[in-house]
């Protein structure tokens, strides 16, 4: 799947089952560590899910997939979901002025 940083709709985002924000059970398959809601503002949300090497995270906007990524940790995978959203966070205030 070929995906870009911060890309708004990336093709086949959507495609992959068992996402953390999907309404089925969340999670990716094969881990039993359920997916954990971080955020949940504004039409977005975002989900970290302790994948045993790593913790991966997931931020959606009303409902679809918009970033996903990879931390060592819980806490670093709050910061990096963070600065992601710090980046649409300023996107969306230049598009309301522009």
């Amino acid at each position: 799947m070929k995906r870009a940083i911060f890309e708004d709709d990336p093709a086949d985002a959507n495609d992959a089952l068992g996402q953390c924000g999907e309404s089925q059970e969340p999670g990716l398959e094969g881990f039993s560590s359920p997916c954990i809601e971080i955020l949940n503002e504004a039409g977005y949300r975002a989900f970290v899910q302790d994948v045993e090497c790593m913790w991966r995270w997931e931020i959606h906007r009303d409902g679809k997939l918009i970033q996903e990524g990879c931390s060592l940790s819980e806490s670093s995978s709050r910061e990096a979901v963070a600065h992601v959203m710090a980046f649409y966070h300023r996107q969306n205030a230049s598009t309301a002025f522009g």
